[in-house]
């Protein structure tokens, strides 16, 4: 393994398992607002609850400023939600729904990036035409696919769900479908490395 391809292999598991803390930070965020309610309510209330993946389009980007307000949308790989309620508390129904589906994204797209790491590994021997480096890249479609789903799915869910609960507006979910043409592409490569392996394989048995 060429030093680069080591930094690049060493760089794409600090990534994974940097999705993974962030999944579980996301689930213990939800456990807080279930066990704890009036306390995670009050810290909204009060904007002290920092959010990792906040994104208010509307505000200045600071990391001084990255706490929840009314209208901010709070986004992980384009699922999203906007913040309505006027008052923040009220807004823990909202929050929950998007802490479960954003944590099953960021664990399947850790997976993703193990699999960019194993592909890092393989090409070690030399050749890009692996069979374990065509594995993986399926492997990384259909992971990259399933995070789409979980957000698609999850905003509909989500949407019903909070409905039923706070029954006084549509709750703002949103995910892009352009993950799964990412997935395609993805799984497209993966076969295109496919027919280049049996390629190389006629070739090494010509010799």
């Amino acid at each position: 393994m060429t030093k680069m391809t080591k930094a690049a292999w060493v760089l794409m598991r600090l990534v994974e398992f940097s999705h993974y803390i962030c999944a579980g930070a996301g689930v213990v965020m939800l456990i807080a607002s279930i066990a704890a309610p009036d306390w995670t309510g009050t810290r909204l209330q009060q904007r002290l609850l920092p959010n990792p993946w906040y994104s208010a389009p509307q505000a200045e980007a600071s990391w001084t400023n990255d706490m929840l307000a009314v209208g901010d949308t709070v986004s992980v790989y384009g699922f999203e939600v906007t913040i309505h309620p006027e008052d923040l508390s009220q807004a823990l129904p909202e929050l929950r729904g998007h802490l479960a589906v954003s944590s099953v994204i960021m664990a399947l797209m850790g997976l993703v990036f193990r699999q960019v790491a194993d592909v890092f590994s393989l090409w070690r021997a030399g050749t890009p035409f692996h069979a374990g480096a065509v594995r993986c890249l399926r492997r990384m479609g259909w992971l990259y696919a399933a995070a789409t789903l979980a957000g698609l799915l999850g905003s509909v869910v989500c949407r019903i769900a909070v409905l039923l609960v706070v029954q006084t507006y549509i709750p703002d979910y949103a995910m892009p479908w352009n993950g799964l043409l990412t997935a395609l592409l993805l799984l497209c490569l993966s076969q295109a490395f496919a027919h280049g392996q049996s390629l190389q394989q006629d070739v090494d048995g010509l010799l």
